[in-house]
């Protein structure tokens, strides 16, 4: 019977190859690729048993092993686990307890042929000279490795790891002074052996029952690096990399080569074992969906964001639904980029993509950029795949990026809707009709280390642009879109320039509306005095040597690049729009017109120019209402809180201890924001 069931599962093994091929390739190109950890036992020719593999049997699984996968430690294992990343299939070798004989062949067969292993020392039985228990009680007392032997494997390369004192059983009753002794003193006097510190512990029996979450906090107050459990599951990129997941070397070769190939039918049986350890105990994997990553500003600012991520607590990545764009391709070597997953509008496909994109990686919180396909299909597929907090963040009020019907019908799945400022949230909340408690406001943020006042670059950008050192700047940066209208920008560098000379107006950005833009230009005599700089990566020094930043659009939120004006003591005159008026205070930090009011915006420009002292004045005061509700630190907290508070409120754990919500985001609704009107979106009439 045996024997029919280890044909049975070497047939299925078989007849699956090609199905297990091409879904371990698919994990592979993620960066989701399985890492099996093995242990054993024994390696010997005498007395079978079932912790007992016969040398040409290990020998044979080590060459399938080195075949179909690559040979790492435990500790390139847990590097991986961290960096959340692994491109191939590996194996790593462990053994348990101490057998005399695998001294004389397993050992130093790996030892030959470089192949890293960690060997749990049962400190007690080696250093009595005392046969296993169990051993003992199947009449058949096997010898253990003498001290001599431990020693002379470490300093052949061998990393030695502990198994307790006594192979201590901790499923059932264990007094502070039993942990004490199976774990810190026994890990003590192993080091002392070998002369190197112990990094890693293998739990007795390693069953979920066995896995005490009071041992584990022993474990990591002895210092070690990892433990590990025997219960038979794969390791995935991005779990807790202090929980080694460990595999029977079964002495069936089909067992053994079941497991290598990645049989997917042991994740979904062994990934659902939930340990009681403390929660939150490794990163979220956090995947933000966007359709690209053109030089935008939800665009900056999602950079900004992931880059600034504390990595034990979140570990981002991003997946455009079409292109990477410049600012993908930028990150892409210090950030994990999927891209090319949307064929066209109507790729339905996308949905599968894009689920199991989300399978692959283990994602554990998604969340949604801006309104559009993006925000339907990133939630929809992280519903399918089983992604526990699914959240968007939304980025505009309306035109041209409404929120639509379809995206409405997924209301129910979404976890939070994140608004970019308060006067954002009241209008999720009140004109979107989204529920108020998934309503939360984190606040767009810049790095105010970065955008800074910069005297130098005031220099270098008017050397760029071949004009006086004296002359005044006016410039703009936003993708040049119809909504941004760049029409009144033009217009408005007419009549100043007609009445002020000496002022130049720079356009940094790009778009379809370029072409306009330029004939616009043309045909008002601007072309050597608007200057259109197109895309670039400097933008700090850019905003930093301009006099005076103007924003003209007829649709906002809460926009970035005033917040990087005023960080830079640039004063901003803006149309009055979205969440403008929480940064632009009129009369303090800039001034606000109304939506296409050409004249007032360039009175206003006109009047700060000609005033050295007040454009100076309100500059430093744009930059203290900055640091107190516009730093990147207060935006990045905003997030990583409310990810980790959605996740932990899911997963039935505790609120993570600094993740009170209180400060950095709040549910929208009218107490929450008294001093602003409902009034948000396009354009608003000013009277």
């Amino acid at each position: 019977m045996f024997s029919l069931r280890q044909r049975l599962i070497d047939a299925r093994t078989s007849l699956t190859m090609r199905r297990r091929m091409l879904r371990m390739r698919e994990l592979c190109d993620a960066g989701a690729a399985p890492m099996s950890v093995f242990f054993y036992h024994r390696v010997a020719n005498s007395y079978p048993n079932m912790w007992t593999i016969p040398r040409d049997q290990f020998k044979r699984h080590m060459e399938y092993s080195r075949e179909h996968a690559t040979l790492i430690s435990l500790a390139e294992l847990q590097r991986r686990s961290r960096l959340g990343f692994n491109s191939e299939p590996t194996v790593s070798i462990t053994m348990d307890d101490a057998y005399a004989e695998n001294n004389e062949f397993a050992i130093p067969f790996m030892v030959d042929r470089g192949i890293p292993c960690t060997y749990f020392v049962t400190v007690g039985n080696v250093k009595n000279g005392t046969p296993f228990l169990h051993d003992v009680k199947r009449k058949r007392p096997l010898p253990v490795n003498s001290i001599a032997e431990i020693r002379a494997m470490a300093d052949a390369g061998i990393e030695i790891g502990l198994h307790t004192r006594s192979h201590f059983d901790f499923s059932g009753p264990a007094t502070a002074e039993d942990i004490r002794v199976e774990i810190a003193t026994a890990a003590d006097e192993l080091s002392q052996w070998i002369g190197k510190p112990i990094k890693y512990f293998a739990f007795p029996y390693g069953m979920p029952q066995h896995l005490s979450p009071i041992v584990i906090d022993a474990v990591r107050d002895a210092g070690m690096d990892g433990y590990c459990s025997a219960y038979g599951a794969y390791n995935f990129p991005g779990d807790d990399p202090f929980h080694i997941r460990r595999i029977h070397g079964d002495p069936q070769k089909a067992m053994f080569r079941n497991w290598i190939t990645y049989d997917e039918s042991k994740v979904r049986k062994n990934q659902t074992i939930h340990l009681n350890t403390v929660p939150l105990s490794r990163p979220l994997r956090t995947m933000f969906v966007i359709t690209s990553m053109p030089v935008g500003g939800a665009e900056t600012l999602l950079v900004n964001l992931i880059n600034r991520f504390d990595p034990n607590r979140i570990r981002p990545e991003i997946a455009c639904l079409k292109e990477p764009g410049p600012l993908g391709e930028m990150i892409s070597d210090r950030h994990v980029v999927h891209h090319g997953l949307l064929g066209n509008k109507w790729d339905v496909r996308v949905l599968g993509r894009l689920s199991q994109l989300m399978r692959d990686r283990r994602t554990d919180a998604v969340v949604t950029v801006g309104a559009g396909d993006k925000m339907f299909w990133g939630r929809l597929a992280a519903r399918r795949a089983g992604v526990p907090v699914i959240c968007s963040a939304i980025h505009s009020t309306g035109w041209p990026d409404g929120i639509g019907k379809l995206n409405r019908m997924l209301t129910k799945i979404t976890d939070a809707f994140i608004a970019c400022a308060d006067h954002h949230g009241r209008h999720l909340s009140e004109v979107e009709r989204f529920p108020q408690d998934r309503v939360h406001v984190v606040r767009n943020g810049v790095d105010c280390n970065k955008f800074v006042p910069n005297a130098v670059a005031r220099q270098t950008l008017r050397a760029e642009l071949s004009v006086p050192q004296s002359a005044k700047l006016v410039g703009i940066v936003a993708a040049l879109r119809v909504e941004k209208n760049h029409a009144m920008f033009v217009d408005v560098a007419k009549q100043v320039v007609a009445a002020r000379a000496d002022t130049h107006f720079v356009i940094i950005g790009d778009g379809p509306e370029r072409p306009g833009i330029e004939s616009l230009i043309q045909s008002h005599g601007l072309a050597d005095r608007v200057h259109l700089l197109g895309t670039r990566h400097d933008i700090p020094a850019l905003i930093a040597a301009m006099d005076l930043f103007l924003l003209c659009s007829h649709n906002e939120a809460s926009p970035v690049s005033i917040l990087e004006a005023l960080a830079s003591e640039v004063p901003v005159i803006s149309t009055r729009v979205g969440s403008v008026a929480e940064s632009v205070i009129e009369g303090e930090t800039g001034y606000l017109v109304a939506c296409d009011d050409r004249a007032s915006m360039s009175n206003h420009v006109l009047g700060l120019l000609d005033d050295d002292g007040r454009r100076g004045a309100l500059g430093r005061r744009g930059r203290e209402v900055v640091m107190q509700i516009g730093s990147l630190e207060s935006m990045v907290m905003g997030y990583t809180n409310l990810i980790e508070t959605i996740y932990a409120k899911k997963r039935g754990f505790p609120s993570p201890a600094g993740s009170d919500t209180t400060d950095n985001h709040s549910s929208a609704s009218t107490s929450a924001f008294p001093n602003l009107t409902p009034s948000v979106g396009k354009c608003q009439s000013v009277h």
